[in-house]
């Protein structure tokens, strides 16, 4: 009595074939991108107006051709150890590859390996890093927006100095009793820092960059028209009379002659006070027009960047998509090869 035995061939992956296809992957990307650096530096001219000058489209092309490249002799390296299923090989290089690839670009921080890592993950990581950062893009551009708006009233100068030369102490100590607070000496100068405080204010809401530039702005105006209103209203004569009288011991006739000069002081700061204010009502009418200007052309610019980042996502698509066809056919033509390779052998 005789005994058949059935064998069966058993095939599994060879990551040991998928592993030197990403070896090679990697070495032939170095090799590429080392030349592509090359030329890309030889195409760029410092001295012209345009420095780089088509480098852009120059480099592009060729990082998109050296993926290529790169992708198919690895999976065709793959394919031919393998010798079966090539076309399984050749695609779990093209995805191993990149994933590798993507990492590494990731982690290292610079070297020869992180130019290939990020040539080939670009490509990969494209559809997800480009939307990311297109919308960060928005994010960061709307940041961007509130910081400027707080930059430009932050630059709006208001000077709170304000002297009380021409009154004695004995009478400001008089006006200080007197309890009326508009004769207090320091009002004025405490008009001009509540200015101050507002204008600071008002950068800080901007920071935020929740609310209308406008309206932002035509508060703040009005406040400051309102402080300037304020302090132009006219003082009662018996009020610093009274006031000195009850305090100092000025006589009649010389409490007269210090309201007068009291009065002439203070009309002089007051002028001084109305002019600064007015001065930075301009300025916050000048800096919510920069800021508008540029609000708009930060919208354009993230427009674009949304755009872009759009295309780039659609492209990156097409071109996983190429690169996987491409590294399932070379994994395919690889182990056909070897096969071609083993029968000839048969032959002789």
């Amino acid at each position: 009595m005789s005994i058949a035995y059935e064998t069966k061939d058993i095939r599994t992956i060879s990551w040991g074939s998928i592993i030197t296809g990403i070896v090679t992957v990697m070495a032939t990307s170095i090799l590429l991108s080392t030349l592509g650096s090359s030329l890309g530096f030889a195409m760029v001219e410092p001295t012209s107006d345009d420095p780089v000058n088509g480098a852009g489209m120059a480099v592009g092309l060729w990082t998109a051709f050296s993926i290529v490249i790169s992708l198919f002799a690895g999976s065709f390296i793959a394919g031919r150890l393998a010798g079966y299923d090539g076309m399984i090989h050749g695609f779990l290089n093209w995805a191993s590859a990149l994933l590798v690839a993507s990492v590494l670009g990731a982690m290292l921080v610079s070297s020869s390996i992180k130019t290939a890592g990020n040539a080939l993950g670009s490509i990969a990581l494209a559809t997800g890093s480009m939307i990311s950062s297109g919308g960060e893009a928005l994010g960061n551009g709307l940041s961007r927006v509130g910081d400027a708006g707080q930059h430009l009233f932050e630059e709006i100068v208001l000077d709170t100095h304000l002297s009380n030369d021409g009154l004695q102490s004995e009478v400001e100590n008089a006006l200080v009793k007197s309890g009326i607070p508009t004769l207090q000496p320091d009002y004025l100068k405490r008009q001009l820092q509540g200015a101050k405080d507002d204008i600071m204010l008002v950068a800080h809401r901007m920071a935020v960059g929740t609310e209308s530039s406008e309206q932002v702005a035509a508060e703040l105006t009005e406040k400051l028209a309102q402080r300037s209103k304020t302090i132009t209203a006219n003082i009662n004569r018996d009020d610093i009379k009274h006031a000195l009288t009850q305090n100092t011991d000025l006589t009649p006739v010389e409490a007269d002659r210090m309201v007068e000069n009291i009065l002439n002081t203070r009309d002089r700061m007051v002028q001084e006070v109305s002019k600064r204010l007015t001065e930075a009502q301009t300025s916050i009418q000048q800096a919510q027009q920069r800021y508008d200007s540029w609000k708009k052309q930060a919208a354009e610019k993230a427009e674009q960047m949304s755009k872009a980042a759009t295309k780039a996502a659609l492209w990156s698509f097409f071109a996983l998509l190429i690169g996987a066809v491409i590294s399932t056919l070379a994994g395919f033509w690889g182990t056909k090869s070897k096969r071609h390779v083993t029968k000839s052998k048969r032959h002789v």
